[in-house]
């Protein structure tokens, strides 16, 4: 039985540091406590490119050195666009008490107990003495290779079968490590098909890397993965798909809990998530205008939380809600965001018709300007004014007058049988 910390998408950079670095520590300590065997890291520890002199990338090289002193670690390589290539080479050089091993390639890699073996090509032909877990790394799918080899026309719905006969290819060797009793991973960073994104939003299509057909077919145990921030897992007899999720929250609408997971792979894999002390974001949604009241009681509740407000106006009362107020009531919150939305008027106003308080010259205005016909108008306006609705009901169905009971003669009310 193998005991692993899964961490992902770190996303460490200037915006975000505070927030993954208290998030990072937190699941390094819970795996410390776990007292695991090997920690791994699928892809995205950073979010953008990071200087030699960028505290994002000091912090983060603190944390790696603190892991590695507990335990070995696998770093794999995410998305191109935030692990720059050749950023996530540098840590292959940091000594601690375990090594460090940086994939960047297709491989398989296998842990002896004391030092992650490589495979030469991008898979081993036979499974190498005293290995004590057999590892296959799949970083994040470069398009621009894929198109070279299918044609650009052709990569988008090619990607996944291409990937799913990669994956199918490992099958053979991970199945021997199974039936020797050795835990095996499938370390991989892309988009699973049916996957669901922090915000809630489906991965439908043919255009992403990964099916879950696919996966299963590489027989590993453990399947982690990285690059959606959701923690979500597809478990299937003795195998196990999951995200970790993004350790920390990086943006507005992301949903569910913040963590890491620990694994324990033996015949099967299972896993638990571990939460981490993300930040909490609160929102205040209202289906008119804010209610001004409850945002000044709940504002001191949000401090260090980001805040999202919203809410919908007419737009001729957009001004009444004072933007700048609001804001100065959350000024402890880490990030406030309002998003009004203002319905707009679609109704024609027409030069003229305030300038006149008689409605007959205000209707008289108006048809000339819309280009109506305004014959009978004027005369049913008259009716509108000057009558009752019983009187108007009684001419329009010829109703008979009824007496009232004080002898008056009256049309019957809509209330009341005609005789």
């Amino acid at each position: 039985m193998f005991r692993l910390a899964h961490l992902s998408d770190l996303h460490y950079c200037p915006q975000f540091l505070d927030e993954v670095d208290r998030c990072t520590a937190a699941a390094l300590e819970g795996a410390k406590a776990e007292q695991v065997d090997a920690i791994f890291m699928t892809g995205d520890q950073f979010d953008r490119h990071v200087g030699a002199n960028s505290p994002a990338l000091l912090r983060f090289s603190q944390r790696v050195r603190d892991a590695v002193d507990y335990a070995p670690l696998f770093m794999l390589q995410g998305t191109l666009s935030h692990d720059e290539p050749g950023t996530v080479s540098l840590f292959r050089f940091f000594g601690g008490r375990h090594p460090i091993h940086v994939s960047e390639r297709i491989e398989q890699v296998a842990w002896d107990g004391e030092s992650w073996i490589a495979s030469e090509g991008y898979k081993f032909d036979r499974i190498p003495e005293g290995t004590r877990l057999l590892v296959t790394s799949l970083p994040a799918v470069n398009r621009a290779e894929v198109a070279a080899r299918v044609g650009a026309i052709n990569v988008l719905t090619q990607t996944q079968d291409l990937v799913y006969e990669l994956l199918k290819s490992f099958g053979q060797i991970n199945a021997q490590a199974n039936a020797a009793g050795i835990p095996t991973v499938l370390a991989t960073h892309g988009t699973v098909t049916g996957s669901i994104t922090e915000q809630g939003v489906p991965m439908a299509g043919l255009d992403h890397e990964f099916s879950l057909v696919g996966l299963y077919a590489s027989e590993a145990r453990a399947i982690m993965l990285g690059h959606i921030h959701k923690y979500q897992s597809w478990p299937r007899g003795q195998q196990c798909i999951a995200y970790a999720g993004s350790i920390g929250r990086l943006h507005f609408g992301e949903q569910g809990d913040k963590g890491w997971l620990l694994w324990d792979i033996g015949e099967t894999a299972t896993h638990t998530q571990r939460i981490t002390p993300a930040r909490v974001m609160r929102e205040f949604t209202y289906p008119g205008q804010p209610d001004l009241h409850e945002l000044k009681r709940e504002a001191p509740t949000c401090a260090g939380q980001h805040v999202r407000i919203r809410y919908t106006l007419d737009e001729e009362y957009r001004h009444e809600v004072n933007r700048n107020e609001i804001l100065s009531w959350f000024e402890t919150a880490h990030l406030v965001k309002i998003e009004p939305r203002i319905n707009p008027i679609l109704r024609s106003r027409t030069e003229g018709m305030a300038k006149d308080l008689s409605l007959s010259t205000q209707l008289g205005v108006w048809a000339k300007a819309t280009g109506t016909a305004d014959a009978g108008l004027h005369e049913r306006l008259a009716t509108l004014t000057q009558q009752s609705p019983d009187d108007i009901v009684s001419q329009l169905v010829g109703l008979p007058a009824v007496a009232s009971t004080h002898g008056e003669t009256v049309a019957p009310t809509l209330f009341q049988e005609a005789a």
